[in-house]
């Protein structure tokens, strides 16, 4: 009698009541994953369209704003079909590798539709030494908590769409990675800490048993006392295999989204990581600068970095109010990343002690000089 009742997916008093009068016979897991079952995805691999088309908002249909607009288009395809940030070289002829494009009209402007050549595409991220990922892409479910001063964290979508699920959306949005939110109608929303991140582990282990998902991936976002940046724990659980990493960031939005950089990382690969570091791949630099004040600063820092032959991949590791940022870049093969950050303008060597082990490079971003500001 119990069994009929509890796989109804009712949400009556009746059903209620006879969950309380079935608690001896049946444990609180299995109550949990008999309601979480309902409306999951239904593979745990989703196969992601689209990879090759990349939609651009535009004023007019003049042909420098289209050829603006081409290249835009094609670091986002790119970004899909690498899973990963690769930048359009400044000699990059984009208009090669579209096979059409159209406009559609919207209140204000137009969108523009572009389609890619799907080989010429992975050529060119082939010869910037990166694979292109299959379509077929791991859905994963996320649990992402928020830390109170009590040590109790609560989930991030506990009372509806939460302000910290859209950064990570967005940024697994634009690498077409699958993610998945928890329903949360029949489970507890908050979980406390104080037992370790095995059991947190655990715990969520078996809360995600409903979902067809081939990971769950955990994110715990603690703000500690004062101007100290946002710190996030992650834990990507692919199996017996765990996979950890940290990121830290003056905001939130910045912590969160530099673990989806990692993250897609994992997912490509399966490169297992038993550390609580960022991955350091082969060939890489670990490159700080300073003066990086602000948002708009960190983003043409970025752009100008990646818009380097030398560079082939960055990965944020770091992002603090007093404007210190700290990156791993990973180098193309035959270059040497040394000789063309001189070339970046407005970022000069930082004359630092260094302990004679250490590799780091330190740089200044140069504030943008008065006559320069908007």
């Amino acid at each position: 009698m119990c069994t009929e009742v509890l796989t109804y997916t009712l949400r009556s008093h009746s059903v209620l009541r006879m969950v309380r009068k079935c608690w001896i016979t049946y444990s609180w897991w299995t109550i949990l994953v008999l309601f979480t079952s309902w409306d999951r995805p239904v593979s745990a691999v989703q196969t992601v369209g689209d990879l090759y088309q990349a939609t651009v908002s535009v004023t007019g249909q003049g042909i420098e704003e289209r050829a603006a607009a081409f290249r835009t288009a094609l670091g986002e395809v790119f970004a899909r079909v690498a899973g990963r940030t690769v930048s359009v070289l400044p000699r990059q002829r984009v208009e090669d590798l579209v096979l059409r494009y159209r406009y559609e009209s919207m209140a204000t402007g137009y969108r523009l539709v572009i389609d890619f050549e799907p080989a010429g595409v992975d050529h060119l991220i082939n010869r910037r030494g990166v694979s292109p990922w299959s379509g077929s892409r791991p859905s994963t479910l996320v649990w992402l908590l928020v830390t109170g001063e009590d040590g109790v964290a609560q989930l991030a979508n506990s009372d509806g769409p939460s302000p910290y699920q859209a950064p990570l959306q967005e940024e697994a949005n634009r690498r077409a990675i699958p993610l998945v939110w928890p329903m949360l109608d029949w489970l507890e929303t908050s979980l406390s800490l104080a037992k370790g991140q095995g059991a947190l582990i655990e715990t969520l282990r078996q809360a995600s048993a409903g979902y067809a998902v081939e990971a769950f991936w955990i994110g715990v976002l603690t703000k500690t006392q004062g101007n100290a940046p946002w710190t996030v724990r992650w834990t990507l659980v692919r199996g017996k295999r765990l996979e950890r990493w940290n990121t830290v960031g003056a905001l939130p939005e910045a912590a969160l989204t530099m673990g989806v950089d990692q993250l897609a990382e994992h997912l490509r690969i399966g490169t297992p990581v038993s550390s609580s570091v960022p991955i350091v791949p082969k060939q890489t630099t670990h490159l700080v600068v300073t003066g990086v004040v602000s948002l708009a600063d960190y983003a043409e820092l970025r752009a100008r970095l990646e818009a380097l032959p030398s560079v082939a991949r960055m990965v944020p590791t770091q992002l603090d109010p007093v404007g210190r940022i700290a990156f791993y870049v990973e180098s193309s093969a035959g270059t040497a990343l040394s000789a063309d950050l001189p070339r970046v303008d407005r970022l000069l060597p930082e004359k630092t002690a260094q302990d004679s082990e250490d590799t780091t490079q330190y740089y200044h971003w140069s504030p943008l000089p008065k006559d320069k500001k908007q």
